[in-house]
């Protein structure tokens, strides 16, 4: 969005005066002013130059010798331009001046020699002065053109020798504002937005202004008849038409104004919907009566009709764009551009004017579609308010009557719909205050709310009702947006920052949990983060009622309906996608906190899965079993095994363990240990056999820790042997290892190394390896001692199965 001072300063008086105060101000409290264009920048010491002669270059075929008449009289310049002519009117830069070589770098012309010929000054082409915008290149003009000023056609005759700059009229600042900052704001896509704005925030006051006049409106119906098929979506309109017997130019001053802010002139009718457009922010077109063939409906387009629009593009149309068509078809696409057989020219007679208000959603849709943007959708698509219409139109009207003095209204208003009317909003002066952290009286709430034009009425002792402005009702809706405008208007600047005031204190960690993951990483486990969540099946397969389970209000699907009652659900996932890629063994844990429907806590689970037929050196009960031992005694706790009285459905019958960890004079239950069930296994696509681990962990770390005891490194060495006897799987070995192990004071380790069964062995019988450490304190014992004290814990652990 581009602005312009000058045009700003027809509705203001300026209290801030100079132009990048303004900008800094606008941004502050309105928005962001990416930049500030003095007009005419580059034109000090630059002239109207008159080309007296033109002569060929002696040392260059497409160079010229050009003698200009200057305001400092004649001067002779080597110049390349391909259009230059005797008695042409020409921009000429004086040596000293600043321009764009090439429309690139900036650099300040000297006297200087080129091809060996002196040439004091420049004859400058557009894009070397900044003058694009101004003087349009034409294809005879040739492949380097110079500004041929003639073509500029100011309202008085050149001055050869004037100022460029005021010859051109080139004394504007354009504030070039983000359109990004103002999406919420289609107020503010004008110039009377703007004014607005300039004179809440206090760098400005209205100047004071002429009374309202409407024009008369005969009580001649409109020549065709419009029926809307899409009230909903053409909620206002207003339109007329106009007899013109001939259009004059478009003023010098309108011609400027519209090129200051990105338009070219196309002719007065087209130049003054475009003006009121960039005032009062209402879109506004232009048709050609005589063009219209039958009656006009607005309708939503078929899917795949065409439109060509004004700039000879064609667009295929979705199936349901905002379109205006007779019985020759299409002739406008609603709120993004017309077609040309429709639009006024400078042969027109007959207009029809008229000032519609869109749907925004439908106008963003056929952008989205046709790819096709203008000025005027990127209004619409912000929700012009319906009290534009009226507005736009009438401003139109006023302008076209004062410039075209033969233009005269040919038809009734006619028109459907309101002008909006805004719900007043109730805002707490009390809560104001606490949001933004500042005391402010009522006094100035009333005043800084009244000069955006809000309504303001007293509701009690704190209480306000705010009727927004018509202009405004599309972003004032809540009191927050109410409390937004007081702080902007106040000025952001103008509230003392305050940092938040609240204890800091370092959050309270269980070290324990940390010091778990770390000893099962050194343990070769690899810790996994599987989702919390669970389906009903995997319910039935860890055996828990759905009742007993915590259900999820709004689950992501019902694969995921239920909290996790146990973290072996998300294991067992883990172990199937990834426990044939696994080395040796799959190791895996997580920690994570299980739900039921009475409580919540925290588990550690554990599983280990061989990738092959197993045996005692790599069962994976035993060994989740020996790490779960070491896990244990690295916090002070001795593991206890007793055999499992409830077994879970996921566990094999014959290898669940109930694990009680044994701390300072005090035994407590801490979870599980059990093979997978082969069926469980099944399920999840693994092959041979798992084990798995579940340790409540708040139980674990309730237990008071025994105090480690460190012993002296044995100096001596130790003697060991074997003994492999029959047992029973109905008798736990257990209670035999300590008392075997308290059989003799020279024994220091018994521990199981191996186990054997068979089909030649009696019904639950196998062979368990012992293996025995002996050593004394003092010396190395001979073979004779160790052998003797062997024998007497042989016949020990024998009496002892008998």
């Amino acid at each position: 969005m581009k602005l312009s001072l000058d045009w700003l300063s027809e509705f203001v008086t300026w209290i801030e005066k100079d132009p990048q105060h303004i900008a800094e101000r606008l941004t502050l409290s309105v928005a962001e002013v990416e930049d500030v264009e003095v007009q005419g920048a580059l034109l000090e010491r630059c002239c109207v130059g008159n080309v007296l002669s033109v002569a060929a270059h002696p040392n260059a075929d497409t160079l010229f010798f050009v003698d200009v008449q200057t305001d400092q009289g004649r001067k002779r310049v080597v110049c390349g331009g391909t259009n230059v002519r005797e008695d042409m009117l020409v921009a000429f830069a004086h040596v000293g001046a600043t321009v764009r070589w090439h429309g690139e770098e900036v650099m300040t012309l000297a006297k200087v020699k080129i091809r060996g010929e002196a040439s004091e000054g420049m004859i400058c082409a557009a894009e070397e002065l900044g003058l694009e915008s101004v003087y349009v290149v034409r294809p005879e003009d040739g492949e380097r053109p110079i500004v041929d000023l003639s073509r500029i056609a100011p309202s008085e005759p050149l001055r050869v020798g004037a100022s460029l700059r005021e010859a051109l009229g080139l004394q504007d600042v354009v504030f070039h504002v983000s359109n990004t900052a103002i999406t919420h704001r289609p107020d503010l896509f004008s110039h009377v937005g703007f004014a607005r704005e300039c004179v809440a925030i206090g760098i400005a006051t209205w100047k004071k202004k002429a009374a309202v006049r409407y024009p008369k409106f005969p009580r001649n119906a409109l020549p065709f008849a419009i029926a809307n098929a899409t009230k909903n979506l053409v909620p206002r309109y207003c339109a007329c038409t106009l007899t013109v017997d001939a259009i004059p130019p478009t003023p010098q001053w309108m011609q400027r104004r519209l090129q200051a802010t990105g338009w070219r002139s196309r002719g007065l009718l087209i130049d003054i919907t475009n003006y009121v457009m960039m005032e009062t922010g209402m879109p506004l077109h232009s048709f050609d009566c005589e063009d219209i063939k039958g009656d006009v409906q607005m309708r939503l387009s078929k899917e795949k009709e065409r439109i060509r629009t004004l700039d000879d593009a064609e667009h295929v149309l979705p199936a349901d764009a905002l379109v205006m068509s007779d019985d020759a078809g299409i002739f406008d696409l609603l709120g993004i551009m017309g077609w040309k057989r429709s639009c006024t020219k400078e042969t027109t007679k007959q207009v029809w004017l008229h000032s519609a208000v869109l749907n925004a959603e439908s106008v963003r849709r056929t952008i989205i579609a046709t790819g096709h943007r203008t000025d005027a959708a990127t209004v619409y698509e912000k929700s012009v308010p319906l009290s534009s219409a009226s507005i736009g139109l009438m401003r139109a009207l006023e302008l076209i009557q004062e410039l075209i003095p033969s233009a005269r209204i040919t038809s009734k208003l006619h028109q459907w719909g309101k002008d909006s009317t805004c719900t007043p909003i109730l805002l707490s002066s009390d809560r104001v205050c606490s949001v933004l952290g500042i005391a402010l009286p009522k006094k100035t709430l009333l005043g800084t709310l009244g000069q955006v034009g809000c309504i303001v009425k007293q509701k009690g002792k704190a209480m306000m009702q705010v009727t927004p402005p018509p202009h405004r009702e599309t972003d004032l809706h809540l009191e927050e947006d109410l409390i937004e405008e007081v702080a902007r208007l106040v000025g952001y600047e103008n509230i003392p920052e305050q940092m938040p005031v609240a204890p800091v204190r370092t959050p309270e960690r269980e070290q324990r949990h940390h010091q778990l993951r770390d000893v099962l990483c050194t343990l070769g486990y690899a810790e996994v983060i599987p989702l919390s969540f669970v389906s009903s099946k995997i319910l039935v397969e860890l055996g828990v009622r759905e009742r007993e389970a915590r259900r999820l209000q709004n689950p992501l699907s019902e694969d995921y309906a239920f909290l996790q009652p146990s973290t072996l659900s998300g294991l067992l996932a883990y172990a199937e996608k990834n426990h044939l890629e696994a080395e040796g063994a799959l190791q895996a844990f997580t920690l994570a906190t299980v739900f039921s429907s009475a409580e919540e806590h925290l588990e550690l689970g554990v599983i280990r899965c061989a990738l092959e037929e197993t045996w005692i050196a790599n069962d994976p009960f035993l060994l989740l079993k020996r790490d779960c031992d070491e896990l244990l005694s690295h916090f002070g706790y001795t593991l206890a095994v007793a055999k499992s009285q409830d077994i879970p459905v996921f566990a094999h019958g014959g290898k669940v363990a109930q694990l009680f960890a044994v701390g300072e004079g005090a035994k407590q239950n801490i979870g599980k240990l059990c093979e997978v069930h082969p069926r469980v296994r099944a399920r999840y696509g693994i092959a041979h056999r798992a084990a798995a681990l579940l340790i409540h962990v708040p139980a674990l770390i309730s237990l008071q820790s025994t105090a480690k005891k460190f012993t002296e490194v044995p100096r001596f060495p130790v003697v060991q042997y074997d003994l492999t006897v029959p047992r029973s799987v109905t008798d736990p070995l257990g209670p035999t290892l300590v008392a075997v192990q308290k059989s003799h004071p020279l024994i220091q380790d018994v521990a199981v190394v191996d186990y054997f069964t068979s089909g030649a062995m009696k019904k639950q019988q196998y062979n368990v390896t012992l293996r025995c450490t002996y050593g004394a304190p003092d010396r190395t014992l001979t073979e004779e001692e160790a052998k003797a004290a062997h024998d007497q814990v042989s016949k020990k652990f024998t009496k002892l199965m008998s």
